[in-house]
């Protein structure tokens, strides 16, 4: 039975709810399922045909307007919808979450009509093998989100298969109604269950190094979490001046360039020789995101002396830097500014 559209008090037979940190699109995808429809069948039927929703990244841009539909046919609270967004994490690691263009830190899809042309979206395979019911995080969108925080291996963005993007809501295509309980978590070009994908663990040339990245990854970040300084910073700055530092390291410009072999070169974590290109941070492959974040962590942490030996080592100026963005924290103009 299909519910009217707009609706309340007037629910799908079917009503789950909201798991730990669940995605929004993971949850309209399990309710859909759940109620023996597919996913266009179950967004038709609430916030009807023709309303912009799976053509975008409906994590970060879906309406206000439809949380409150949503929520008026299943009967989960509105609230608890919205904490599914991706939206919730503006005020945290990024000041704001942009929703109409690419957002800093939260991984690009690559939206081409309902199809995903970026891996932009990771997953776990212990983490959907010990689910009770499998689904699919937030903390899975993120950038810097390389490592399960519960079992310590890499994440993974593609099917091991078949290399296809995972697009959980693609899984449904070319099947009949009675078998969408088969799962999300098959890969919705092979059929390959990711539940059964390899393991892979993160190298790191010393435990401070790792225990720096899972405190950046849990978000548990204040002022001693991954650099000494002697005044609180906060989360969104420490984020900022990652991010610029890790797009450094693949920089071609002529002095700048010189900075990812000097930082590759005293922390020890090389970078392999990816075509890396204009791509945006956003959209590389997981591994290469890795390669980036592992040498400009190590720049931050010790602070400020390992920058200070990188710079020196590349025989780069703090003023070159310096001049490299204009969105640098506070703390790292001070370093730059000071002679």
């Amino acid at each position: 039975m299909l519910v009217a559209r707009g609706l309340t008090g007037n629910l799908f037979p079917v009503h789950p709810r909201v798991l730990p940190d669940e995605l929004l699109t993971s949850w309209l995808t399990r309710t859909a399922h759940s109620n023996g429809l597919k996913l266009q069948a179950f967004l038709d039927a609430t916030v009807g045909r023709g309303a912009p929703t799976m053509n975008r990244d409906y994590d970060r841009s879906v309406p206000e307007g439809h949380l409150g539909i949503y929520s008026g046919a299943t009967g989960v609270a509105v609230d608890r919808l919205h904490a599914a967004t991706l939206r919730t994490f503006a005020g945290t690691f990024v000041d704001r979450v942009h929703t109409d263009t690419g957002s800093p830190w939260i991984l690009a899809q690559g939206i081409y009509h309902r199809k995903r042309t970026c891996h932009g979206l990771q997953y776990c395979p212990v983490c959907l093998m010990t689910d009770v019911v499998p689904y699919f995080r937030r903390e899975w969108r993120l950038a810097f989100y390389v490592e399960c925080e519960r079992h310590h291996i890499q994440m993974l963005d593609a099917c091991p298969s078949c290399n296809a993007p995972v697009v959980p809501f693609r899984v449904e295509l070319g099947k009949r109604r009675s078998t969408l309980s088969q799962g999300i978590f098959l890969c919705h070009a092979c059929g390959f269950d990711l539940r059964r994908a390899p393991h892979h663990y993160i190298e790191f040339n010393d435990w401070q190094m790792a225990a720096n990245l899972r405190r950046l990854i849990l978000l548990h970040w204040w002022s001693d979490a991954a650099a000494q300084t002697d005044s609180p910073m906060a989360t969104a700055e420490f984020f900022r001046d990652w991010m610029n530092l890790a797009t450094l390291m693949r920089s071609t410009r002529k002095y700048l360039s010189r900075l990812g072999p000097a930082a590759t070169q005293l922390s020890h974590h090389p970078i392999a020789p990816y075509p890396f290109g204009r791509t945006a941070f956003e959209s590389l492959r997981v591994e290469q995101r890795i390669d980036l974040l592992r040498p400009s962590l190590w720049t931050l942490c010790n602070w400020p002396s390992n920058l200070l030996l990188m710079l020196a080592t590349a025989k780069v100026s703090r003023r070159r830097l310096h001049g490299a963005y204009k969105n640098w924290s506070e703390r790292m103009q001070g370093v730059c500014a000071s002679r």
